[in-house]
Parts: structure tokens; sequence; C-alpha cells
């Protein structure tokens, strides 16, 4: 009997042994579906932050666009009023000069903030279309002073 009286013991043994390395496999199958979920996860964060991006960039472009239709306009109107400038005379013509004078610094410094706009993921970017429609709205009131200037009666 002493023979048989081992078996038995061998055999929880080994049974404890296959469930610990059943158990060991579960626990690499778990971390293996894990690291497929982080990377899963990940992948998906990474593309919903892409998106974003290219959100973000259609409309900066939008913006940008608006605003360089606002500044071709004012320069349109303008060169039709320097074209009526150049015929005044006397203080109506010194004024008038003087305004588009003041009209041309205005508009660089819009076409500078303008251009700054082209990077469209800048980090700055809002601030920058901030001060370029501040710098539009000054150029529309230059623009306004030139009419003004050469309708006086």
């Amino acid at each position: 009997m002493k023979k048989y009286t081992h078996k038995p013991i061998q055999m929880v043994l080994v049974a404890a042994a296959l469930a610990a390395a059943t158990a060991g496999c579960d626990r690499g199958k778990s971390e293996a579906e894990q690291k497929a979920q982080e990377a899963t996860l990940t992948a998906a964060k990474m593309k919903a932050e892409a998106d974003d991006t290219a959100k973000l960039k259609t409309a900066h472009v939008e913006e940008r666009t608006k605003l360089q239709k606002d500044l071709d306009a004012q320069e349109r109107k303008v060169a039709y009023l320097k074209q009526k400038a150049a015929t005044a005379i006397g203080p109506t013509k010194k004024n008038a000069d003087a305004a588009i004078t003041e009209y041309e610094a205005r508009v660089t410094k819009a076409k500078s903030d303008l251009s700054r706009l082209a990077d469209e993921t800048a980090p700055g970017w809002d601030a920058t279309k901030k001060a370029t429609e501040e710098d539009l709205a000054a150029v529309s009131k230059a623009n306004e002073a030139i009419e003004r200037t050469l309708t006086k009666k």
C-alpha cells in the first residue's frame, strides 16, 4: 500500500501545478488583453486628437480667408478713393494724402498680422486673430476717414 499512498499526493501536486500554470496563462492572457485594450484606447485618443486638430485647422483657414477678404474689400475701396484724391486740390488734397498715409500704415500692420495667421497650429493663433481683427477695424476707420475727407463740401 505504500506504493499507492504517494500517487494521490502526486496527483494533487500535479493538479495544483496545472492549476497554477493555467492561472499563469490566464493572467498572461489578461495582461495581453489589457495591453491590447490600452493600445486601442491610445489609438482612439490619438485619432480623436488628430480629428480635433484637423477641425481646428479648417476653422482657422476659414477665419483667415474671411479676414483676407475683408482686407481685400478695404483695399479695393481705397484704390477708388486714391484716384479721387489724386484729382483733389488744396486742403482737401493735403488732408486726403495724410489720411491715405495713415491708412497705408494700418494696412501694413494688418497684413503683417494676417501673414502670421498662415500657421493654423501656432500657439498664439487666437490672440493673433484678435489683433488682426482690431487692425482691420482700424483700417476700416482709416478708410472712412479718407472718404469723409474727400466728400466734405
